[in-house]
């Protein structure tokens, strides 16, 4: 194993490309590891061409002078920006032409969409780097809705070519699902009363209704599916796949972060304490003055829809308070990132995702001779070098990832919707970044990685697979330490009992 490695050490080559994005999004500086092959490849081709849901806000759309705008837009120009290449837009009038040109081979690659069978005929995925809750919006009078099974019977406006709407014809067959032209037509139509229901992402719901100034409406959480968005590339350009796989997979929390919060329509928005303070004290007389009720019912009912707009968003403060409490249960307080809590319940979340088809990779990062550093600078000092790599991991990783200290001087990465191919080289790259980096200390620092991949062909404990990463960084450690070592798990047949 440890040969292999060394093998791909020497196959694989840094590609460093630095810029500046037209919209202000500074690009933060990334390796993307590319063979001989491909980047002959890249420099032989021309523009790589690519098609959009030109509406699809804030996700992505073209506005009215054709330009590219959204969440998809900042993120090709980042990657297009880590590989150096030109990126040209091939415009289409509709989601479903979009997919007709790729088809065609009229257009190379689509920025962001869910993963299907009927799409994987003719396109190959990327790991998804933008993911988001769906909800199903009604009319604010249903109550005790749990997910889509409660909606047996009922009108259901879905975006017509969306995996949203095989997700439903399949699992919910008594639905009555209304094909529309995109989310806005949904939810005016439930806004309407034109149908019962529509389910879009929380983010794209959350800005149509506030820009459509719509009322009435509840948005309801489920657990039915969620959007994970990936890149699409024509599946008869291998290369090309595996470039922008690579690239994806370059993505760090820090440019996923900046890019989400710049579009995100909930990020800046807050409560207004003095609206809000002046209808519950409304309320106050209206209850107190049952006379006058039916009076200031009509008068006042713009500020009750505010009191309704308001109470609805002191709730999500109060859950996001009771998150934010959650978290601090999982967190490390020297690091702040995930503690061996939190470590477990991620872990757990992602075994049960992984028997659903989503895989995951695992690797313990362990700090080579860090005895040494406490022995030699003192505690103090080796705490910051800690906090310092946790700094370096986060920033290393996407956003779908997770970076945990499991104890001491070791660190956990797991790695979502990662196959163990994509492994060694993402977490060579993170051990490369740390033995390049100054940690104040005279001399260099390095960490060793053993990394294990979730088998997607059996089952496994949580504890096989941690003790199968443990051996692999083991044998890091044994074979010279700053180094990665990849293990394959021992293969328990879902049929049989897992310990």
């Amino acid at each position: 194993m440890i040969f292999s490695a060394v093998v791909l050490c020497v196959f694989f080559n840094c590609s460093v490309v630095y810029s500046e994005t037209s919209n202000g999004l500074s690009q933060l500086e990334s390796s993307v590891f590319l063979s001989e092959e491909e980047r002959e490849y890249l420099k032989d081709r021309g523009p790589i061409r690519f098609s959009v849901d030109p509406s699809w806000a804030p996700y992505e759309w073209i506005d009215e002078s054709g330009k590219y705008r959204g969440v998809g837009a900042d993120y090709l120009k980042l990657l297009s920006g880590k590989l150096g290449v030109v990126m040209e837009l091939v415009p289409t009038r509709s989601w479903e032409e979009t997919l007709e040109f790729v088809k065609a081979g009229s257009s190379d690659v689509v920025p962001l969409l869910n993963r299907t069978k009927d799409r994987e005929e003719f396109l190959g995925f990327t790991s998804p780097y933008v993911i988001n809750p769906a909800v199903i919006v009604t009319r604010d009078d249903v109550s005790d809705l749990a997910g889509f099974m409660d909606l047996a019977g009922k009108t259901v406006a879905v975006v017509k070519g969306y995996n949203v709407e095989d997700i439903l014809r399949e699992r919910y067959p008594d639905l009555s699902i209304v094909p529309v032209a995109n989310n806005r037509e949904g939810l005016r139509m439930v806004a309407s009363g034109e149908v019962f229901s529509t389910s879009a992402p929380l983010i794209v719901a959350s800005l149509l209704i506030d820009e459509d100034g719509l009322t009435g409406l509840k948005l309801w959480g489920h657990d039915d599916f969620e959007h994970r968005l990936r890149m699409g590339i024509r599946k008869d350009d291998p290369i090309l796949l595996g470039i922008m796989q690579k690239a994806v997979l370059s993505l760090n929390l820090k440019e996923s972060s900046r890019i989400f919060d710049r579009w995100n329509p909930l990020a800046s928005k807050g409560i207004d304490r003095g609206l809000f303070c002046s209808i519950v004290v409304l309320l106050i007389v209206l209850i107190a003055s049952a006379s006058g009720v039916a009076y200031w019912f009509v008068r006042k009912n713009d500020q009750l829809r505010a009191l309704n707009r308001e109470l609805a968003k002191a709730k999500a403060a109060l859950e996001e308070g009771n998150r934010r409490l959650e978290l601090l249960s999982k967190m490390d307080h020297l690091t702040g990132i995930a503690n061996r809590f939190g470590i477990e319940a991620f872990l757990n979340r992602a075994v049960h995702k992984a028997r659903r088809g989503t895989p995951f990779c695992v690797a313990i990062g362990d700090v080579d001779h860090f005895k040494r550093v406490n022995d030699d600078y003192g505690h103090q000092i080796g705490d910051r070098v800690l906090v310092r790599l946790a700094e370096i991991f986060v920033d290393a990783v996407r956003a779908v990832d997770l970076v945990g200290r499991w104890g001491g001087e070791e660190f956990i990465i797991v790695f979502d919707d990662m196959v163990e191919r994509d492994l060694f080289p993402v977490a060579d790259r993170i051990r490369r970044i740390v033995s390049e980096n100054d940690f104040g200390l005279g001399r260099p620092l390095t960490v060793s990685f053993g990394g294990v991949a979730f088998p997607a062909e059996g089952d496994l404990s949580l504890n096989d697979l941690l003790r199968t990463a443990d051996d692999a960084l083991y044998k890091a450690k044994e074979d010279g330490r700053n180094m990665v070592a990849i293990e394959t798990p021992p293969v328990v047949e879902k049929d049989d009992p897992v310990p």
